[in-house]
Order: C-alpha cells, then structure tokens, then sequence
C-alpha cells in the first residue's frame, strides 16, 4: 500500500512518501523530497511508483509539474519522463 503526503499547503509538515507491506504493515519504503522540489502525486501499481514531480521557489503549493519519476519498490529511479505542455495542463 502506498500512502503518499504531499503537504501541499501545510509548510509545517515534511512531505513523505511511504510503502508498506498490506499484510504486515512493515515499512518497504519512506522517501522525502530535497528542497526545492515538490511531489505533487503519487500511484503505486504493485511494481513501480509513479510521483509527478516539479519545483518551487518559496512555497510547495507554487510548484509546476515538470515531470513522471518512475521508482522500482526501493526508491530507486528507474527513469524520469519529461511531461509536455499537454500533458501538465490536463494532470
């Protein structure tokens, strides 16, 4: 199960990104974003994690979507799709 917060508009709260395993409920994976960049949202599809990524200058609800990481079930980048005018407009 992926639980994904993205604390948009609550600066006070760090956002994070979690995977758990259903069954046990054990942690598989916690990420947080550097600065500077905000994970807007995030979908989990039993092998891969997809998080729409941009950046912000002062606050997190300012970001632009920029692009797709795409994780493997450690956090690992397995690739980034730079998404189009198109493509930001309609997400």
């Amino acid at each position: 199960m992926l639980v994904h917060r993205a604390a948009t508009f609550d600066e006070t709260v760090a956002p994070t990104t979690v995977l758990l395993e259903l069954q046990t409920g054990r942690e598989l994976l916690r990420k947080q974003p550097p600065p500077g960049i905000h994970w807007d949202r995030a979908f989990y599809d039993g092998t891969n994690i997809y998080v729409l990524t941009g950046s912000y200058k002062t606050k997190r609800s300012d970001s632009h979507l920029e692009s797709m990481a795409i994780w493997n079930q450690h956090g690992e980048e397995a690739r980034t799709i730079v998404l189009s005018d198109g493509q930001r407009k309609s997400l």
